[in-house]
């Protein structure tokens, strides 16, 4: 039987280690992105769908007629997967983790949950971080990895001119506000940046999504910039992912000098529109002379410098390393769906 295949999320304001909300959640832009290249690239039919509980999913799948269901991070229960088992005996669930264990140690329920998966039949638990496949490899609990898929990438033609010494420097650092995600010493890298350049600094963030603590790191963001003269804290609200990336078309530099992340679609999206980005280790199919220490300000400054002095070469770069990574996804993804076609 061919495939076919049904991915499912959750919809809900958080849950688990992720975030959702209808079509403006980054795990539901990554679930369409990876869907649509299957679909184009692989011939695969597949579809997207948020549900409102574990409750419905008999429902999504009886009237889809689906040869696998990709569940999206952790939220239908291992009782329930085993319920869906016995009616669906012939087709295959994955449970897909969005997460590196230090940041999934965060979901209290993690490690229960994914015990009792692997022992369902027809039932496995995927990884889009290879790390995160191999440290569970490494304690007996056995897994696959399915890395993202983005959409197309490309040099175009009306790339933004770049940045000229003395202009206002526009720096965005997107995402929802969590410790682990290190906006406060980037906003110090930014500032250390502008300094050198001698430019007023517009330092953009999403100040409407601080979550696992991230309400103090957002406090401190804010105290960071009260009262000076050359510097100004912009906050925007989580867009939909159309006006974010119009959003992202008018920053300078980007960064994500993050201490966890397993793919990271903000970078991905600053590839898009061919603006450059600092990163950290972690997002570790870009370059690495833009990846930056996320312990050191000095170093995310320089990075982002060297973006900006270089930034044809730097976007060049990205467009190439995005595309190759794609391809080695689709490869992965091909692979793993030739075994249970």
């Amino acid at each position: 039987m061919a495939n076919k295949i049904l991915f499912l999320l959750k919809q809900t304001d958080v849950y688990g280690s992720y975030s959702s909300n209808t079509s403006k959640s980054g795990l539901l832009n990554s679930a369409r992105l990876t869907a649509s290249q299957i679909t184009k690239y692989l011939s695969i039919p597949t579809q997207v769908d948020v549900l409102v509980d574990g409750n419905e999913v008999d429902k999504y799948i009886h009237n889809y007629s689906p040869t696998i269901v990709i569940i999206e991070a952790l939220w239908v229960t291992p009782d329930k997967l085993t319920e869906l088992v016995k009616l669906y005996p012939k087709i295959i669930f994955v449970v897909l983790l969005h997460s590196k264990v230090a940041f999934l140690s965060n979901e209290g329920i993690a490690i229960e949950w994914v015990k009792e998966y692997v022992q369902i039949k027809n039932v496995f638990v995927g990884f889009n971080s290879l790390d995160a496949y191999a440290d569970f490899y490494e304690i007996g609990i056995f897994g696959i990895f399915l890395p993202n898929i983005f959409q197309d990438v490309y040099l175009l033609t009306n790339q933004k001119p770049p940045y000229i010494a003395g202009n206002p420097l526009d720096i965005g650092c997107f995402g929802a506000i969590r410790p682990f995600k290190n906006q406060l010493l980037q906003a110090m890298a930014a500032l250390v940046l502008a300094k050198q350049l001698n430019a007023t600094l517009n330092f953009h963030i999403n100040s409407t999504r601080p979550e696992q603590g991230g309400d103090s790191t957002l406090k401190n963001i804010r105290a960071l910039f009260d009262g000076l003269p050359t510097a100004k804290l912009i906050e925007h609200e989580w867009e939909e992912r159309v006006d974010f990336l119009t959003l992202v078309q008018s920053m300078d530099v980007c960064l994500q000098v993050s201490f966890s992340e397993t793919f990271n679609i903000v970078a991905a999206d600053c590839v898009l529109e061919n603006i450059p980005c600092v990163v950290s280790s972690q997002v570790d199919w870009i370059p690495v002379n833009q990846q930056a220490s996320v312990y050191n300000i000095n170093d995310i400054a320089n990075k982002m410098l060297h973006a900006l002095r270089n930034n044809p070469s730097v976007i060049k770069q990205n467009v190439k390393a995005l595309t190759k990574f794609n391809t080695n996804s689709l490869g992965i993804w091909n692979k793993f769906l030739k075994t249970t076609a």
